[in-house]
């Protein structure tokens, strides 16, 4: 993204927190209650229950789904908070933007995925092999 343009999907939950790199903006300042940026992103539509909003509207990242507790989610303005602070200070002063990664939450479904094929199997009697393949795209970059 270039100067003028910002970041939406993080500019609701860091812009107070973490100074831009050179080249990059947040929007202005506005408050987006909870509902509003739940409603706003559709995650309910797309992440759940992986991820959601808090009270503070940060975002949440449970990489088990339901399997996990409360207090086991991951605010994702506190991940982002920490790996640009100062070496000095115990981050890794990396800059944005960044890419974060929870392998857990893809771990999770294909897990839940399985169970869902072993439950069909189980219930229709069916007596031939299945192998589960799932295609997942990689970053040849890497």
């Amino acid at each position: 993204m270039k100067v003028g343009r910002y970041m939406p999907a993080l500019a609701c939950c860091v812009y107070d927190y973490v100074v831009p790199p050179p080249g990059y903006a947040f929007a202005e300042k506005r408050a987006l209650p909870m509902l509003k940026s739940a409603a706003l992103y559709q995650v309910e539509g797309w992440g759940a229950p992986y991820f959601s909003f808090n009270s503070s509207d940060n975002i949440l990242i449970r990489p088990h789904g339901v399997w996990m507790l409360a207090h086991q989610d991951i605010d994702l303005l506190k991940v982002v908070k920490k790996v640009s602070e100062p070496k000095s200070s115990g981050g890794l002063r990396l800059q944005l933007p960044l890419i974060v990664r929870f392998p857990n939450v893809l771990k999770n479904w294909l897990e839940y995925l399985q169970l869902a094929f072993n439950f069909a199997i189980q219930s229709h009697c069916y007596e031939a092999h299945y192998q589960g393949v799932y295609v997942v795209k990689c970053n040849q970059d890497r």
